[in-house]
């Protein structure tokens, strides 16, 4: 799979952006070199962030981010990171999120994606997956009983 990536027509590359931003209630942050949080936006509370971080510390405003900055590489991306705890409240669900984080100059750039819907929906069938496996040994099982009873009928033991 080649690295490079396609060139896009000016039209699609923004029907694309907005298609995946809309879609995936996007929010960021912008950290500096001293791990202060410069700039935010997008839908922060999504994510269990106060709504305006700006000049707390990363670990203070978005603890998931610990151990993560400073970056290692250029960049780094991390599927289905829990960025909220989970809450009793129903309408506060825990919070997944594909995390991206850029480097750009000394600061660092974290692009934050809802996942929470598919993380939930690969999990129910991860779920389903584990039912139908115990109900195939439980009638594995039972095909095994059945057919020692057959042979202890056809073969009785004097």
């Amino acid at each position: 799979m080649s690295t490079d990536a396609p060139h896009l027509p000016s039209q699609i590359a923004s029907f694309a952006q907005s298609l995946t931003l809309d879609s995936r209630a996007a929010a960021h942050l912008r950290i500096d070199a001293s791990g202060r949080i410069t700039h935010a936006g997008g839908d922060l509370a999504r994510y269990g962030l106060a709504e305006n971080p700006t000049g707390q510390t990363h670990e203070d405003a978005a603890p998931f981010l610990v151990g993560l900055i400073p970056l290692s590489a250029r960049s780094l991306s991390l599927r289905w990171m829990q960025v909220a705890p989970a809450t009793t409240d129903p309408a506060r669900p825990v919070a997944i999120a594909d995390v991206h984080l850029m480097q750009d100059g000394d600061a660092v750039w974290v692009l934050l994606l809802d996942a929470t819907d598919a993380a939930a929906q690969l999990q129910a069938m991860q779920q389903k997956g584990n039912q139908l496996a115990l109900e195939r040994d439980r009638l594995a099982k039972r095909i095994r009983d059945l057919e020692a009873q057959i042979f202890a009928i056809k073969n009785p033991q004097p």
